[in-house]
C-alpha cells in the first residue's frame, strides 16, 4: 500500500487508502498479518485496524529520525510504543463476542498484547470492519508490503 496525505482533519477517517472487510462469524474471530515495513518513509504510518462508529489501530509510525515506533490507536487517542528495529512485524488481532485485542511479534511465533482489550462498537449498517490502513503525514511518500494476512473465524467459510 502506498501512503498518501490524509484528507481534511487527518487521521484514520481522512487516510485515503484503507482496504477492509467486513467482520465474519458472531463469535470469535482471529486475524494474523505479517507486514514488511522496509519502504516507510518518514512521517508515514501503516498497520491493521478495526473500526465501525469507532475505530482502533496497531501500526508504525516513521519519526523523522527514521526511528520505527509501534503505536496504538484508540479513535485518536495514540499510546507510542516500543522502537522496532525490525522491517518484518505480525499482527494479531483477537475477538471473543464485542470484546478484541491486539498484539504483535518481530519473529511470528511470540505475540506481546498491546493497548487494552476494547469493545467491538457496531453501528451504521454493518459491524465492524477489519483492514489495513497507510498514510504519510506530510507527503505522499512511502509504502507498507502486506505479505500476508489469515483470518479464522467461527461461523460457515466457503471453500
Amino acid at each position: 500500500m502506498k501512503a498518501s496525505v490524509p484528507v481534511g482533519e487527518g487521521d484514520f477517517w481522512g487516510a485515503c487508502n484503507t482496504i477492509s472487510q467486513r467482520i465474519m462469524g458472531t463469535g470469535k474471530g482471529t486475524v494474523v498479518t505479517k507486514l514488511d515495513l522496509s519502504g516507510m518513509k518518514p512521517g508515514q504510518q501503516a498497520g491493521f485496524v478495526r473500526f465501525s462508529v469507532v475505530y482502533r489501530l496497531l501500526g508504525v509510525r516513521i519519526y523523522g529520525d527514521g526511528v520505527k515506533r509501534l503505536l496504538f490507536n484508540d479513535n485518536g487517542k495514540v499510546t507510542d510504543g516500543p522502537a522496532l528495529d525490525t522491517n518484518s512485524l505480525w499482527i494479531r488481532t483477537v475477538n471473543q463476542g464485542d470484546q478484541a485485542s491486539f498484539a504483535y511479534s518481530t519473529d511470528g511465533t511470540s505475540f506481546t498484547r498491546f493497548g487494552p482489550e476494547f469493545t467491538i462498537k457496531f453501528g451504521n449498517w454493518c459491524g465492524d470492519r477489519l483492514g489495513f490502513y497507510c498514510w504519510n503525514e506530510t507527503v505522499a511518500a512511502g509504502y507498507v508490503d502486506i505479505d500476508y494476512s489469515h483470518y479464522d473465524y467461527d461461523g460457515p467459510k466457503g471453500r
